[in-house]
C-alpha cells in the first residue's frame, strides 16, 4: 500500500493494532513498522489510535462548557454591547473615550491626583528634614 493512497482511518487502525499488541512501543519503532507497511505516521495518528482503543486520558480532556481565554461567551448578546464578566483578579475592561468631554474630565482627574501626590511628597520631605 503506497503512502499516498492510504487514508487516515487506515493508518489509525494500523497503529491501533500495533499499540494493542505492544502498548509500550516507542514512537520510533512505530514509525519504522509503518514505513515498512508503506504508511506515513505522525504524532496525531498515535493520539487518534489511542482514542480508538479507548486509552485517551480523561484528565487531558477539556471539561464540557469551558471556553478558552479570549473566546466570547456562548449565546452572548452582542447587540446590547454589554461588557462581559471578567475572571477573578482581572481588571475591568476600559471603554474608549467617546468625546472630548470625557478626555477633559480624565485630564482634570489626573491633575488632581498629581497635586495630591506632590503634597504628599512635600509632607514626606518635611518629616524627613527633621531627622
Amino acid at each position: 500500500m503506497a503512502k499516498d493512497t492510504a487514508d487516515r482511518a487506515t493508518v489509525v487502525t494500523f497503529v491501533a493494532k500495533l499499540l494493542k499488541s505492544e502498548p509500550d512501543m516507542a514512537y520510533s519503532d512505530m514509525k519504522k513498522k509503518c514505513k515498512d507497511a508503506g504508511l506515513h505516521i505522525y504524532p496525531l495518528i498515535v493520539g487518534l489510535a489511542r482514542k480508538e482503543l479507548g486509552w485517551s486520558s480523561a484528565a487531558k480532556a477539556k471539561p464540557a462548557g469551558k471556553r478558552g481565554p479570549g473566546r466570547p461567551r456562548k449565546n452572548a448578546d452582542f447587540a446590547t454591547n454589554a461588557p462581559a464578566k471578567r475572571g477573578p483578579g482581572r481588571p475591568p475592561k476600559v471603554r474608549s473615550m467617546g468625546s472630548t468631554g470625557d478626555a477633559a474630565g480624565a485630564l482634570a482627574a489626573l491633575e488632581r491626583e498629581f497635586s495630591k501626590m506632590r503634597e504628599a511628597l512635600r509632607a514626606i520631605a518635611d518629616v524627613a528634614s527633621h531627622f
